[in-house]
């Protein structure tokens, strides 16, 4: 995902916020606090609340579930993924797909624990695809625990050159401090006046293929976000196969609606094999992502353990 410059609105929510304060004054914070303007400007706009006792808990540590929910909304990205039983799941599977990190440098077993520093520069740099790395020599030099054996080193002085990280007044970063609340929501503000919100594309039907091993003349229909866009969805897909095989489109779309409604043992993850006249084809789901593959007439290979006249079906 690429993100311009400026930011004209973002809307997030913190996880852990119970409730409001009610007049955006927390009886913990003060106005000589550091964070001060950045955490009453984000709870005047509805992004941030308080706790029932008036409190706002600053020095309250941040989880990696929660940090990258945050970093996921104001970046504008939706969750493409329905909900699991740990309620930062999606979040997490959206940003691991944005490319803000991958499974090896944060595990999703992890949501629940306390963020340390470096890891949220890892996140914040991952987002800046188009900022342009400056005085990386001389942001390095200053920063006093941080060299080219730190890990996430370069993203770390990435995040301090675009302006979103500042350390402490002693030139440190320290990356395996916890991130607390309000470092959270400075980061976040600071965040939002760099990247822009991209204005969401109409949904589409995507017609290339994900499969290399696929002969060229396959036919590849790509749903992403289905469940939130079925009506739009539904409509390309019946257009798009009449089209193309138009005497076997409407059996084969009252097939996909059957499968892409269908949920097994509390899963919706799974695959169909069938044939469609001579047509066989592949019908695939994974979290909330469908795809139909109409391979050629003729077409097997050593995975197509189906007849004619077959479904073969199983989720997972």
């Amino acid at each position: 995902m690429k993100h311009k410059v400026i930011i004209l609105t973002i809307i997030f929510l913190l996880s852990t916020s119970i409730a409001t304060a009610g007049n955006f004054e927390f009886n913990d914070i003060s106005y000589d606090h550091w964070a001060y303007e950045e955490i009453i400007k984000m709870t005047e706009a509805g992004i941030v609340e308080g706790y029932p006792d008036g409190s706002f808990r600053p020095n309250s540590l941040v989880t990696y579930g929660e940090f990258i929910k945050m970093a996921c909304e104001v970046a504008g990205i939706k969750s493409y993924f329905p909900k699991t039983e740990h309620w930062a799941e999606p979040y997490y599977y959206t940003g691991l797909n944005a490319g803000y990190y991958t499974q090896y440098d944060i595990d999703i077993k992890v949501l629940d624990r306390s963020i340390p520093r470096g890891y949220m520069a890892l996140i914040v740099s991952s987002m800046l695809e188009e900022y342009d790395l400056k005085d990386y020599d001389n942001i390095l030099n200053r920063i006093e625990d941080i060299n080219v054996r730190t890990p996430y080193e370069h993203h770390i002085v990435r995040a301090y050159s675009s302006g979103i990280l500042a350390g402490y007044p002693d030139n440190t970063f320290r990356p395996e401090q916890p991130l607390t609340r309000a470092e959270a929501i400075s980061v976040i503000y600071r965040l939002s006046k760099i990247i822009e919100i991209e204005e969401p594309e109409e949904p589409k039907v995507s017609m290339e293929s994900v499969i290399t091993s696929a002969p060229e003349d396959t036919i590849t229909l790509s749903m992403l976000n289905y469940d939130d866009n079925v009506d739009k969805y539904n409509e390309q897909i019946i257009a798009i196969l009449k089209q193309t095989i138009p005497n076997e489109a409407d059996e084969l779309f009252t097939a996909f609606i059957d499968f892409a409604s269908k949920q097994v043992e509390g899963t919706t993850q799974g695959m169909r094999k069938q044939y469609f006249g001579d047509y066989p084809v592949l019908m695939e789901r994974i979290w909330d992502t469908l795809r139909i593959f109409i391979f050629p007439v003729g077409h097997t290979n050593s995975t197509w353990d189906t007849e004619p006249g077959q479904i073969n079906e199983f989720f997972f």
